[in-house]
């Protein structure tokens, strides 16, 4: 089973990082109403900038979402909050990437992380 993605990266303008934090946290209720998507997440990467992660069940979904309420609020508001236009990303994601494991996972920072000789899992994405 594959499931499709998108992954959109977002830069806030200087001094509009709370604007856009506040947009995305507004956009949960608009996503949990599409039917046709599986999870959407929300995330901030550093200071100035957020990313949307979200899965579908198809292609018909995906679309579906691409020209929802979200999109079409993001893309009235991109001039004012981003340095660029959003450029999502799409993205079939393998099922095994999806389980969820019970042992919750620890982060290193990154001079422990190269001193504990752990290497990097091989990740099973694959960007289309």
């Amino acid at each position: 089973m594959h499931t499709l993605a998108l992954l959109v990266i977002l830069e806030a303008k200087p001094g509009k990082e709370q604007e856009l934090s506040a947009f995305l946290k507004s956009a949960l209720p608009l996503a949990a109403q599409e039917t046709q998507t599986s999870s959407w997440f929300a995330f901030r990467i550093g200071t100035s900038k957020f990313g949307i992660f979200d899965t579908f069940p198809d292609e018909d979904g995906r679309n579906a979402h691409i020209n929802g309420e979200i999109a079409k609020a993001l893309f009235a508001k991109a001039e004012e909050l981003l340095v660029a236009p959003p450029q999502p990303w799409r993205w079939l994601v393998r099922d095994h990437v999806l389980r969820v494991h019970a042992r919750p996972l620890r982060l290193l920072p990154r001079q422990e992380y190269a001193a504990s000789g752990i290497r990097h899992p091989r990740f099973a994405v694959d960007r289309v």
